[in-house]
């Protein structure tokens, strides 16, 4: 067997690898150790193995931008000191730009970086950027960000799950899962924050910096000062996230979602702060300080146990649009908002709902402090409760308070306590807001519909045909569109946050084709369409994505986060021809799959039976027959990820002995049937891996493997790389190699049939190499210079 082994070796022609200066690392050890040389381009600890440390330690000492891909598998931190400026212990310090790739969140095992309560996992202090997909960082500890601090640079996460990190020790510790300071940028992506804490502030998240979120959820955090979820004293927007059942523990500040410093700028899209809890403070969901915008956002069910504003305290600028602040819960004033004292207090409500929301004293949905400025236009306050005055608004003195186009109704605690200045065109149920305008409607009721999702991205209440809000706002001045985006008729707007407006929408699929499905791509034409009577605004189809399957392509206005399906579709005008929309899956497993499209619209629908569609898409296990010939074979393997014995069960006895190429550690892997799991250093086959398996007797037999669609970005190191051709049939060697590849040195594939090797040398003349082509699956030893990502072309 060694003797195969060197002939191997000698055959291929061994080399020593150059010094990379751009690389990429595989990670092949779950053990924490350091590099045995840093700098030489080989990502191998003293033992061999390619750890992550090591990997991290390789790609700061190389210039350029380097990858690293990290397995299933959990990698714990376990060498101490920390608070070391280094990577040799404690943290894993990155000094240069890297990406970091981990095999997945949904499948198990996952890949995990655990800071087993050591210190931190990642720490960024030098001017770098760093992107980090697929994986999990778990128990990290340390005094700012117990899972990564960033002092400067720009860090991307991706599909990530931070969690149960946190922020402790000497002096003020913040940032439970991240802390990231003035010149940083940090950029979230469909990922999770969970569990963490900050002893001060910031119980997931601590920001001085650039943050932007987007289909990322935080959730369950604490912090044991302000800022529950997130502390904010930088620029932070959200888009489409969730801030949802933090804790502000301090009785300072509060902010039990957010806290928004003196001087931070906080933006939010289609987002929602909620169950949020501040328990000894102001600001359960929000605590505005700065300046605060909130668009299509909602803000529900936050608490204050022993303060004010549990859904919002607001101390700074607030612009709210298009929003729903509801069930809201203050011990004291202001159940929905407070807006406090002082010429900086400012807030400004557009096209946005105010309902349900309590308050132990004053101000049920909107509580007034003296010297503050507040306007109201085309807002809906309803069925909020005061135990004292204002069940919707309370207006002390010396405040400036506005209200146009506005429905009070069914307040508890009164409508109004105090009287708002009214700029016409309002609707007070029970009269006790004085409103003077010309135009205003006083003790009349508006016939509201309940609170609930009546298109759009947040709940309202809405209209009947014969509420005395319809039709009846300024037409002359009035927002363009509603709280759900509907067109508003200039002629005849209704008041509140509501434009009353009818479609029926519908949704149906081409044919799907019949029984299994083979694995790989499958594109989908559904046909969306509108019967009107009014044109549709704001259209969207939504799906959740199951396990197995990934959204391939969907062509522009459709992205993919939390597992759910989004397509932002043109608005539908009434009676119009369907409109098509090509949705491209790549169906990663075998199995049944259920889909649910849903068709929603800003505007109130006719017959929601029709705006759904449910279809199951069964994929296939298509099994493929490798041939094996006595003596050695050099085949791929084109199943899922499975463990070594649980492969090669189809083989039986014949089998002999099989090796994989551990290219960055330059050694095989290998396992033996006749030995012990433990003695065998080949443990599993991941999808695309090529083998040599040594075949004993004198007949031929027949592999069944399950087949699955075969990697085609492929990182290969200095040296002697064993891979697969995921790529299409008959590509000619050279063009298969691409400009990427240009310089190799060889390509060899093994004739099982000769027991030899069939090479191709691009520094040869065509006549003179024996192989020409590549064939899908085809396995070969490819020699190269320099690390290099090959992307193959698409089979």
């Amino acid at each position: 067997m060694v003797s195969l082994i060197l002939g191997l070796l000698v055959a291929l022609g061994g080399v020593a690898p150059p010094v990379a200066h751009a690389a990429s690392f595989t990670v092949d050890s779950t053990t924490d150790a350091t590099d045995a040389s840093p700098g030489d381009g080989l990502c191998a600890s003293a033992a061999g193995d390619c750890t992550l440390r090591a990997a991290v330690q390789e790609a700061n000492a190389l210039a350029g931008a380097d990858a690293i891909t990290l397995p299933a598998g959990t990698y714990t931190l376990t060498i101490p000191p920390t608070g070391v400026n280094g990577v040799e212990t404690g943290d894993l310090n990155i000094t240069d730009d890297l990406t970091i790739s981990g095999g997945g969140l949904r499948q198990l095992p996952s890949t995990i970086v655990d800071g087993n309560a050591l210190d931190r996992a990642f720490d960024i202090d030098d001017p770098v950027s760093v992107s980090m997909t697929l994986f999990v960082i778990q128990n990290g500890a340390a005094r700012d960000g117990g899972a990564i601090k960033l002092t400067q640079g720009a860090l991307t996460l991706t599909q990530m799950r931070l969690h149960d990190s946190v922020a402790t020790g000497t002096g003020i510790p913040n940032g439970g899962a991240i802390a990231a300071f003035g010149d940083s940028v940090v950029t979230i992506d469909d990922s999770v924050l969970s569990g963490n804490r900050a002893d001060s502030s910031g119980g997931a998240i601590w920001n001085e910096g650039t943050l932007s979120l987007t289909d990322t959820i935080v959730t369950t955090n604490s912090a044991g000062l302000d800022g529950g979820g997130l502390r904010n004293g930088g620029l932070t927007t959200l888009l489409n996230s969730s801030i949802v059942s933090n804790t502000a523990e301090g009785g300072a500040v509060g902010g039990g979602g957010v806290y928004n410093t003196s001087g931070a700028t906080l933006a939010l899209t289609e987002s929602s702060i909620s169950l949020n809890n501040a328990s000894a403070a102001d600001g359960g969901g929000l605590r505005n300080n700065g300046q605060a915008t909130l668009t299509d956002s909602s803000v529900f069910l936050n608490t204050t146990p022993s303060g004010n504003g549990a859904g919002i305290h607001n101390v700074g600028l607030l612009t709210v649009s298009g929003s729903t602040i509801s069930g809201n819960v203050a011990s004291g004033d202001g159940g929905g908002l407070l807006v406090a004292s002082g010429e900086e207090a400012t807030a400004s409500l557009t096209n946005s709902t105010i309902s349900g929301n309590q308050a132990g004293d004053d101000g049920g949905g909107i509580q007034t402090a003296s010297g503050a400025t507040m306007t109201l236009v085309h807002v809906t306050l309803a069925l909020n409760v005061a135990a004292d005055n204002g069940g919707g608004v309370n207006v002390v003195t010396n405040t400036t308070v506005s209200v146009q186009g506005t429905v009070l109704d069914a307040n508890t605690g009164a409508n109004c306590s105090g009287a708002p200045a009214s700029n016409d065109h309002n609707l007070d149920s029970d009269g006790s807001c004085g409103l003077g305008g010309a135009s205003d409607q006083n003790n009349v009721d508006p016939l509201l519909e309940p609170l609930a999702l009546n298109g759009g991205p947040t709940q309202t209440h809405a209209l009947p045909a014969g509420s005395p809000a319809v039709n009846t706002a300024n037409p002359a001045d009035h927002p363009p569109r509603d709280q759900r985006g509907v067109l508003r008729p200039a002629a005849t707007p209704d008041i509140g946050a509501f434009e009353r407006s009818i479609v029926d929408l519908d949704v149906t699929i081409e044919a799907l084709p019949p029984g299994l499905i083979d694995l790989g791509i499958l594109a989908l034409e559904l046909q969306v369409g509108n019967q009107g009577p009014d044109d549709a605004q704001r259209v969207v189809l939504r799906a959740e994505v199951p396990d197995g399957v990934e959204l391939d392509n969907a062509g522009p206005g459709c992205s993919v986060g939390q597992g759910l399906l989004r397509c932002a579709l043109d608005d539908l005008p009434a009676g119009a021809s369907a409109t098509t929309v090509v949705l491209s899956l790549n169906l990663l497993e075998p199995g049944a799959f259920d889909f649910t499209f849903t068709l929603t619209a800003a505007n109130s629908e006719a017959t929601p039976d029709n705006n759904r569609l449910a279809i199951q898409i069964s994929a296939s296990v298509v099994a493929r027959a490798i041939p094996l010939l006595p003596g050695w074979n050099l085949v791929p393997w084109f199943g899922p990820e499975t463990p070594v014995r649980d492969a090669f069960t189809g083989i039986g006895d014949a089998l002999s002995a099989a090796f994989t190429w551990n290219a960055a550690a330059e050694r095989f892997r290998a396992f033996n049937p006749q030995l012990p799991d433990a003695v065998n250093s080949l443990d599993r086959l991941p999808t695309g891996v090529a083998i040599w398996i040594l075949i004993s007797g004198e007949e031929a037999i027949r592999w069944e493997q399950p087949d699955g669609v075969l990697p085609t970005r492929l990182s290969l190191v200095a040296g002697f790389n064993l891979v697969v051709w995921g790529g299409g049939d008959g590509v000619l060697i050279a063009d298969g190699l691409g400009a990427a590849l240009a310089g190799a040195e060889s390509v060899s594939a093994w004739d099982a049939s000769t027991q030899g090797f069939v090479t191709f040398r691009p520094a040869l003349p065509t006549q003179l190499n024996a192989l020409e082509s590549f064939v899908h699956g085809l396995p070969f030893w490819i020699e190269v210079a320099s690390p290099v990502i090959w992307s193959q072309p698409s089979p």
